[in-house]
């Protein structure tokens, strides 16, 4: 169920839109993926955010489980390594 919201954005039943799901699910509307699995687009790019959501999370997990240095690795700086 779309409902209307004050700041433009379209509101869905399990909350606002980002504009990143708007236009991903304006892409999957335009491209007719909503229509091969008979989803909704807007359920299809909420479930695709999760994905990435999901794979940002393993991979952080992923590289403390390593040691790796995260502050380091985001800032784009280089990881001494002790020998």
């Amino acid at each position: 169920m779309k409902l209307p919201s004050a700041e433009g954005e379209e509101m869905v039943s399990f909350g606002v839109m980002s504009e990143f799901e708007v236009e991903l699910k304006n892409l999957l509307n335009s491209h007719s993926k909503d229509a091969e699995t008979d989803t909704p687009d807007f359920i299809l790019a909420k479930f695709l955010q999760d994905c990435l959501l999901a794979f940002n999370n393993a991979t952080i997990s992923r590289d403390e489980w390593h040691g790796d240095d995260l502050e380091s690795l985001t800032t784009g700086g280089k990881v001494d390594a002790k020998v």
